[in-house]
């Protein structure tokens, strides 16, 4: 507890700092409005604030015991700052924010990041928890967050390979986040790395006195580095280069192309897989418009900006599996790596 209200008592130096040299007030005398978004499962006390829901490393669910807004709240007023907590969303939602302040017809976000996340707007009708409220009872709809990290959990939906079941027995959170770990930026070049080094024990790739002690490493092939997949030179020198400078690997050609037809492979699958869970939820979303008009989907994250390919391939499958349920063509835009911070920022203004 002593290092949350520490990283509390840090966020209110950063804001101190940020205040006095930007020369920000807030020009009426009132209180400067501040959102907050987070990247962790949030159960909302109130509009202003909530607890964090979280895993352990041994895959419990635990509630960190303080409302966050609150405690920030405490920490700006111990440093006598005239910002207040207005607003605490999870980072999917501040991105379906953000979305609609640019593009209003917006009724999906999707976040590709270290993880993996989706929100979308069903039909207050169809929420078991509200039914019986007035809410419930209108016909309003509500952004519901999908936590689509878990998804497959407790089924046989997913099925994961032997490279898979391995980075997971070796996570932090065992048996939990199955799906993100099969489709993350945090976990997609360690899944390569265990293929790399499997075909190198098998000598099907390097000769056989290679040094793959750097390799290795758990998490030393960053999936930054899958974007050598798009090396089309006729020597695949980009490939060659990275597995030098990186690990002091030499290579022929031939290991080149195999090292660049896993990363291919990983990153197509790990997109077709989003790009179904997409199709999904865009049909929930759809069914739940007062009229049917074509979905509008905002993508944010860190893969957006560093993996093309994959974003591309994402939408692609989406659209097929759109049009196999026979829906209008979906509607795909994407924010880049910030949406998420716009998103907390409108949201400190709404009432």
């Amino acid at each position: 507890m002593a290092n949350v209200s520490a990283l509390f008592e840090e966020v209110a130096t950063n804001l101190a700092q940020f205040l006095n040299s930007h020369n920000v007030e807030s020009g009426t005398g009132a209180p400067i409005s501040l959102g907050m978004s987070i990247d962790l499962p949030l159960a909302e006390t109130s509009k202003a604030g909530g607890r964090v829901v979280a895993q352990t490393e041994a895959g419990c669910r635990f509630f960190m015991d303080m409302d966050i807004a609150q405690a920030l709240d405490a920490a700006l007023l111990r440093k006598h700052l005239p910002v207040r907590v207005t607003s605490t969303t999870n980072c999917v939602i501040s991105t379906m924010v953000a979305a609609q302040y640019h593009f209003p017809s917006t009724c999906m976000a999707l976040i590709l990041n270290h993880g993996i996340n989706a929100a979308y707007y069903e039909a207050a009708a169809k929420i078991p928890k509200i039914a019986a409220t007035e809410l419930g009872q209108s016909d309003a709809r509500v952004a519901i967050n999908t936590e689509l990290a878990s998804f497959g959990e407790q089924s046989a939906v997913i099925q994961p390979t032997m490279w898979d079941n391995r980075v997971d027995r070796e996570s932090a959170n065992t048996g939990h986040h199955i799906f993100e770990k099969l489709v993350a930026d945090k976990y997609l070049g360690e899944i390569v790395r265990n293929l790399i080094t499997d075909f190198a024990d098998d000598l099907l790739i390097f000769s056989p006195n290679t040094d793959m002690s750097t390799l290795s490493e758990p998490y030393s092939f960053y999936t930054s580095y899958m974007i050598i997949m798009d090396d089309c030179s006729d020597d695949l020198h980009e490939v060659g280069d990275l597995l030098k400078a990186n690990f002091n690997i030499e290579s022929s050609n031939v290991d080149r192309q195999i090292v660049r037809a896993l990363c291919h492979i990983v990153a197509v699958r790990a997109a077709k897989l989003v790009g179904g869970a997409a199709a999904g939820l865009i049909r929930r979303a759809t069914e739940a418009m007062a009229t049917p008009a074509p979905a509008v989907i905002s993508i944010s994250g860190q893969l957006t900006e560093m993996n093309q390919p994959y974003v591309s391939c994402t939408t692609a499958t989406a659209q097929k599996l759109v049009a196999a349920m026979g829906l209008e063509r979906a509607v795909f835009n994407v924010l880049g790596e910030d949406g998420y911070t716009v998103g907390a920022a409108l949201s400190s203004y709404s009432k």
